[in-house]
């Protein structure tokens, strides 16, 4: 922490509330999930969400509450211009933005507390201001998985992270990031779409995290496989066999009645055009597994997490 109070290259820590465990704040924390909060953000379904999506249930949760020191500076420039209901425009008054931000950040700590203590959660609820995907990133450092409500940019209402951000921290390194979206309490079905892999390795560990939520919210589930090429590609799976592909589909179905959920459909995609097709189902699903390569390297799937309605879990280990 420097001498003006910041923090390092970062923006400067505001403020911290909460109940929280004794621990080092810098090291790891198995459990700890970090929950981004702006101002679009629904919390109360956001943090039941997390409990459906999560194994076990959090050591703690640290709500994060990023206040963009960008619009701030921008304001304080005298380029900056504001247009009133009335429809005159005038410039932006940095005294009551900076009122404004505030504001909201009280509203969006009173909500965060008041449900993490519903939920029974260990909390914490943390103010920077900086900007706002540096200081996610600082705070995942720390963090066991994220949570972040990119639903908010699909509403019509303006929401806080741009599409550039929300790919960068697909690609982070946490075990489990969290997109949530309205549809999940109004859709059904679980999609788990990953690569026609062994189930040691990612496409098990989506696999697993699937057959969990499936399993707490009751949801039938559907797995989609990517082939490696489309000598391998065939629906039903009986018909990859052939291709000597047969184990996989046979574990995964074997996975689901163990589990006791409902597999609504195992499919192996072709590789060139199996994308479209994942696509056209998760965009229905009630949430949407992906393994790190799927989030990273498919396009259309980034455009699921951005506009789609329903969850996006990225599940990076088991």
């Amino acid at each position: 922490m420097n001498g003006d109070g910041t923090r390092g290259r970062s923006g400067r820590r505001l403020g911290h509330a909460g109940r929280r465990p004794s621990r080092d704040d810098s090291a790891p924390a198995a459990g700890r999930v970090l929950v981004a909060l702006t101002a679009a953000t629904g919390v109360s379904e956001s943090l039941d969400l997390c409990l459906h999506l999560l194994e076990q249930t959090p050591a703690e949760l640290l709500g994060l509450r990023v206040e963009d020191a960008s619009l701030l500076a921008h304001a304080r420039s005298g380029l900056a211009r504001e247009v009133a209901l009335s429809g005159l425009e005038r410039p932006l008054d940095p005294v009551r933005l900076d009122r404004q931000l505030r504001a909201q950040t009280a509203a969006l700590r009173s909500a965060f507390e008041r449900d993490a203590a519903r939920l029974g959660l260990g909390h914490v609820f943390e103010v920077v201001r900086g900007d706002p995907l540096a200081e996610l990133k600082r705070a995942a450092l720390t963090a066991d998985a994220l949570l972040l409500d990119a639903a908010a940019r699909a509403r019509y209402r303006r929401g806080e992270w741009p599409e550039a951000a929300l790919r960068e921290l697909a690609a982070t390194p946490l075990r489990r990031i969290a997109f949530a979206g309205e549809g999940w309490r109004l859709r059904t079905e679980i999609v788990v779409i990953a690569e026609q892999a062994p189930l040691a390795g990612p496409t098990g560990a989506a696999l697993s995290a699937a057959l969990g939520v499936a399993r707490r919210t009751r949801s039938p589930l559907r797995v989609l496989l990517l082939a490696a090429d489309d000598a391998t590609a065939g629906s039903p799976p009986a018909e990859a066999a052939r291709h000597g592909a047969a184990r996989l589909p046979g574990d995964i179905e074997r996975a689901a009645r163990e589990a006791r959920v409902r597999l609504e459909a195992l499919t192996i995609l072709p590789a060139g055009r199996g994308e479209a097709i994942a696509f056209a189902h998760a965009r229905r699903a009630r949430l949407t597994v992906l393994t790190p390569r799927q989030a990273a390297q498919t396009a259309l799937v980034a455009e699921l997490m951005l506009r789609g309605r329903g969850a996006v879990l990225v599940v990076r280990e088991s």
